[in-house]
């Protein structure tokens, strides 16, 4: 356990060291990198006299962007008092940022190496945002790459194949655990439904494009003047279209959610989720091949998705939960983990000690403090501009992003590296001469740090932008 959990926190600390560095995080296929260069390594040694909780899938599982400090694992261990059925709890993370089911499947059939007696352990499975990052690859941020009329990272065969596989690695795992004779909880996957936009939207028709420019601008003009019902007779026409088309759906969503219309609003963003042509979120039809491969499993399954939802005022999950468009805030990891460790309450006679509305408390048990909170905003910022490039229209995420940044500024105003994410949000706004002031202020601070994330690759297309070809130039009086 011990070399596991410091193998995790190495892994950890060198990608916080990348994001510091070069501003990159780990942003689908094409920001995706190797943050330890030692093997994943999901062997388990079964410790009789604990009760072991195993936490399997991508990012999320793993914590981002509270880990090592918070996860689900760790955030059930307090709310069960540490304990279940006089068991001590440990906990064993094999989360990993950009982790699809294929990679769970092989840490899955590690684990099955192990053999866990009656009451020895659950495992926690959270799988299914990572499963289409394979098809976008490398980028040039030079210059912006989205269209309102995109084209997609994976053509339909495509998708019916990662559905396939999708379905397949799901029950390789579910049978790989029981075997080891690990009882298992899933989750269904809960991601920003009502405020993050599609990556790509796309027409099935080419010929669609001049009718479709001409109904959406439209709809943005009555949009502008507040009349929603108006912008919903255009988007409607777009998508008795180009029913394919996400952005509509999206933009009708919103349209419903401010008239009041909350139930048709949900069902129009889950048609934006379902219809992005580069999904980073899982899909319904994602959700339903867990819920019937559960079932035929027998494997308890919690609704992530609907704890959120209920938790919000109208019933859709935005930024009252989520950071961006699939990690949860504290107080949504919280709620989700509630119904995990309420599923061990159930099955193994633990009891519950702490409630889902002590946040306060948790923060404290498990340490997190102004230091995490800076991070977390820094990241959150930097995930969120970098996001800004998948979207044909980045205004709402680069928004964000100056919001999170703004914030974490207010708390470490000597901070560097947050001197440095400005520099380039500032960049990317097409802010130059700002811009030029957030590397001044971030290199007479540290100098050898700001120079060495203005060389990194992506950063250099990025000030490419706003005509900086040498990094040497934001430095000089």
């Amino acid at each position: 356990m011990q070399r596991q959990a410091a193998t995790l926190g190495a892994r950890l600390a060198v990608a916080v060291g990348l994001l510091a560095t070069v501003g990159c995080v780990v942003l689908g296929g094409w920001m995706l990198a190797r943050h330890d260069e030692r093997p994943h390594d999901p062997r388990i040694e079964v410790a009789p006299e604990a009760f072991t909780i195993v936490v399997l899938g991508g990012s999320v599982a793993m914590g981002e962007p509270y880990a090592p400090r918070a996860e689900f694992g760790s955030i059930v261990r307090w709310l069960l008092g540490g304990a279940v059925g006089g068991r001590e709890i440990r906990v064993v993370n094999l989360g990993g940022a950009g982790r699809a089911s294929t990679a769970v499947v092989e840490d899955a059939r590690a684990i099955a190496a192990a053999s866990f007696g009656p009451g020895a352990g659950v495992a926690l499975l959270y799988v299914g945002n990572n499963e289409f990052l394979e098809f976008d690859g490398a980028h040039d941020l030079s210059n912006a790459e989205r269209t309102r009329f995109d084209r997609p990272t994976a053509p339909p065969e495509s998708r019916e194949r990662v559905m396939r596989r999708f379905e397949d690695n799901l029950d390789a795992i579910l049978s790989e655990l029981q075997s080891a004779g690990l009882p298992i909880i899933a989750s269904t996957i809960a991601v920003n439904e009502k405020d993050w936009e599609p990556n790509r939207s796309i027409l099935r028709d080419p010929r669609s494009e001049k009718v479709a420019a001409i109904e959406l601008d439209d709809a943005e003009r009555a949009i502008e003047r507040g009349d929603d019902a108006a912008a919903l007779d255009s988007l409607r026409r777009v998508q008795e279209l180009e029913p394919g088309y996400a952005w509509a759906w999206f933009r009708s969503g919103e349209c419903l959610r401010r008239l009041g219309r909350n139930a048709e609003a949900r069902a129009h963003f889950a048609h934006a989720v379902d219809e992005d042509a580069n999904p980073y979120r899982e899909t319904s039809e994602q959700t339903r091949i867990l819920r019937e491969t559960c079932a035929r499993r027998g494997v308890d399954l919690i609704d992530a998705m609907a704890v959120l939802e209920s938790a919000s005022a109208d019933g859709m999950i935005g930024f009252d939960s989520m950071w961006d468009n699939c990690h949860p805030t504290l107080e949504g990891y919280l709620r989700i983990a509630d119904e995990y460790a309420a599923r061990i309450v159930e099955r193994f006679g633990a009891t519950k000690v702490h409630a889902a509305t002590e946040v306060d408390a948790l923060r404290a048990a498990l340490g997190i403090g102004d230091a995490d909170d800076v991070r977390v905003l820094g990241t959150r910022g930097q995930y969120c501009y970098l996001a800004s490039t998948l979207t044909w229209n980045p205004a709402a995420r680069l928004e964000r992003a100056r919001r999170y940044l703004a914030e974490a500024v207010r708390k470490a105003p000597e901070d560097p590296n947050l001197a440095c994410s400005f520099g380039i949000l500032e960049a990317m706004c097409g802010n130059a001469e700002a811009s030029r002031t957030a590397w001044k202020r971030a290199f007479s601070i540290d100098p050898d740090g700001t120079r060495a994330r203005s060389y990194h690759s992506h950063v250099r297309q990025l000030l490419g932008r706003i005509g900086v070809t040498d990094p040497e130039s934001l430095f000089a009086d």
